[in-house]
Formats: C-alpha cells, sequence, structure tokens
C-alpha cells in the first residue's frame, strides 16, 4: 500500500525502495495475487483513497 501511495504523490524513488523491499521479504509476490486476497473492506478503504488523493491533486481537498 505505502507503494502506491508514493507513487501517487510523485514520490517515484520512496516508491521503488518499497517495492525492493517487498520483494525482498516476498519474492514471489505479485500485485494479481495481492489484489485477489484483499477484502473487500480494503479494496473500499483503496478506493476511497485514490479518489481523495485525485480530488486532492485537482485542487478541490484539502487534508
Amino acid at each position: 500500500m505505502m507503494t502506491e501511495v508514493y507513487s501517487w504523490s510523485g514520490r517515484d524513488e520512496d516508491a521503488r525502495i518499497e517495492s525492493a523491499e517487498v520483494l525482498r521479504l516476498d519474492p514471489n509476490f505479485s500485485l494479481e495475487k495481492s489484489e485477489k486476497t484483499k477484502n473487500q473492506s480494503e479494496l473500499s478503504c483503496l478506493k476511497l483513497l485514490r479518489k481523495k488523493f485525485h480530488l486532492f491533486l485537482q485542487g478541490t481537498i484539502f487534508f
């Protein structure tokens, strides 16, 4: 999840570092497998975070 947050916020280097750590901990990690194992609550939370982040980037919402 932190990889997504870093990526959304333009912190590409931090996203790469976080991705490398995920792969270090789980060399077989894949996004496809991860999405299949998330429960509905986690998916709803991510969807809401994405929406709020896009609104933030548009300048229509502030944190």
